[in-house]
């Protein structure tokens, strides 16, 4: 039986691309531009616990990142994807495209669908979209980039990683008026684009990981919606004909090699 770790080795996000925002900022320090701008961190918090109070929402991502070759140069992927989510149990994530990796959290299970092959990973899934979460990338290893994004505990998760953010400017970006930050994270760089107005929502994220030779990831989210109509029907997936059953990588048991001598002991 093949595992869900080495057969999903597609480009998609959900394998390849870095856990994105794991570590995150806080406080204010200079502007480009303007004797007074506005308290960065200020706006960092007022995203994320704007987030994380939403009962339900949809959005369209679309990603890129890069992955370093041997040799030290940088290949980019591009990923699209549609998110919904509905707390406190439910959450799916599809790829634009017919093939790719759908995920899907439905109250009941945690399934991990690769569309062009057929074939599926699915476990229990723990009590809410925070917990589900929390297993899905501690416990399977398997990554889910802008995770803490889709969280109750985003705020805190900022908070408790802070180093440093400024103000960049004020600047549209994909149709809106935007606030561009800067900031300095634990073991990244990170620029965020966030929607000026009374719905503080981003636009577009980009990480530089400078210790590892600066690879990238972005992701830019386009058409928000924090107040959809979404069903039952919304969060069930219907699993491919043919679709075959295999395991998460960490569900196989470790096998420790022997050496026969072929000497009777």
């Amino acid at each position: 039986m093949l595992s869900m770790k080495r057969c999903i080795q597609s480009l998609t996000s959900f394998c390849l691309a870095p856990l994105a925002i794991t570590q995150a900022i806080a406080g204010t320090s200079g502007v480009a531009g303007s004797s007074s701008p506005p308290n960065a961190g200020v706006l960092l918090m007022e995203m994320a616990s704007y987030l994380a109070a939403q009962p339900q929402l949809t959005v369209d991502i679309e990603a890129g990142f890069d992955v370093l070759q041997a040799d030290g140069r940088k290949i980019q992927f591009l990923e699209g994807h549609r998110m919904l989510l509905k707390r406190p149990k439910r959450l799916r994530i599809d790829p634009v495209s017919t093939g790719g990796q759908s995920l899907l959290f439905d109250s009941d299970n945690i399934t991990v669908l690769h569309r062009e092959s057929g074939l599926y990973a699915q476990v229990p899934q723990p009590e809410s979209i925070d917990d589900a979460i929390l297993y899905f990338i501690r416990d399977l290893e398997m990554r889910l980039p802008l995770a803490p994004l889709m969280t109750t505990w985003f705020p805190q998760e900022l908070s408790h990683h802070l180093l440093t953010v400024d103000y960049v400017e004020s600047t549209f970006i994909l149709g809106q008026l935007t606030h561009h930050l800067s900031a300095r994270l634990k073991q990244s760089d990170m620029q965020v684009w966030i929607a000026a107005g009374d719905a503080p929502l981003p636009l577009r994220v980009v990480l530089t990981y400078p210790t590892i030779g600066n690879p990238q990831y972005w992701a830019d989210f386009r058409g928000w919606d924090t107040n959809p109509e979404l069903n039952e029907d919304d969060f069930s997936l219907q699993l491919p004909l043919g679709a075959k059953p295999i395991a998460f990588t960490v569900q196989f048991p470790q096998v420790t090699a022997t050496y026969d001598s072929g000497v009777p002991q």
